[in-house]
């Protein structure tokens, strides 16, 4: 579990923990694929972090482009307040995870 620090960025520690789980949820490894072909770029790897602050290009048309590759993707339709309440590709990805449970 991270380790908070009591500042607003993230030490070793939590990168490290962000990265490693990162790397084992198969849900973020599909969804960064969505993101890595709204965006136009095969580098992208995004994290439970990852935002509209901090990646470049990501505004308002961006974003529903984006809710729509995810939505075809993994085969599902989010609610508006289930959008409205996305702040991070984390909550994406525990909605995606909400979906398949249902």
């Amino acid at each position: 579990m991270a380790r908070s620090t009591g500042r607003n960025c993230l030490d070793l520690f939590e990168f490290l923990d962000l990265i490693f789980s990162a790397a084992m949820d198969p849900i973020l490894i599909e969804l960064n694929q969505v993101f890595c072909k709204v965006f136009r770029r095969k580098e992208l790897v995004i994290s439970p972090v990852s935002n509209a602050g901090s990646i470049d290009g990501w505004d308002s048309l961006t974003h529903m482009e984006l809710i729509t590759e995810i939505e075809k993707h993994f085969q599902l339709n989010f609610s508006f307040n289930e959008i409205m309440a996305f702040r991070n590709a984390g909550d994406i990805v525990a909605c995606i995870e909400k979906h398949r449970t249902n």
